[in-house]
């Protein structure tokens, strides 16, 4: 088992605040950080973090508060996995990673898209008014659009025409 100053508390009621969480450990020592887990709308996500300025003190509330019940839940209390960056191992793994994306090839630009696209040379010939530049009838009130057409129209039309009968 290994034992560190830092304790992880999980399973605790998502309405319970930092200073009710403190007074549960208050009692085993001096505490140096505290810290609920929260996602990005602020709301707990039912875990923290407590961390005691010495180990005994850590492992007497750990073993105290382990499957203790708060307000109605059983508590998780573990020793905290060390982060990842401050082992050497893992601050060798950050600069692989970093050497490796410093010798990849650097992103390649996407050409941007243009409004108006050239027009092929077969569309130098007179086209039927109301086609696409291939010479196809327009389909939709999407492509009408574009080609000077005012959609609705034909329906105002209708609709004036019942009303005045």
């Amino acid at each position: 088992m290994t034992s560190s100053k830092r304790l992880f508390v999980g399973s605790i009621p998502f309405n319970m605040g930092e200073g009710q969480l403190l007074s549960y450990f208050a009692p085993f020592g001096r505490i140096v950080f505290i810290r609920i887990v929260k996602d990005r709308l602020r709301k707990s996500r039912g875990m923290a973090y407590v961390e005691f300025d010495t180990e005994e003190s850590a492992i007497t509330a750990q073993k105290q508060l382990h499957n203790s019940e708060v307000e109605g839940r059983s508590i998780i209390v573990d020793f905290a996995k060390p982060d990842p960056l401050l082992t050497p191992e893992g601050q060798q793994r950050q600069l692989e990673g970093q050497r490796r994306r410093a010798f990849s090839s650097p992103p390649v630009a996407k050409p941007k898209n243009r409004k108006y696209k050239p027009r092929p040379a077969y569309a130098s010939t007179p086209r039927p008014s109301g086609s696409d530049e291939r010479g196809h009838l327009r389909q939709s009130v999407y492509n009408s659009r574009y080609h000077g057409s005012r959609p609705g129209r034909k329906f105002a039309r209708r609709s004036l025409s019942k009303s005045r009968s």
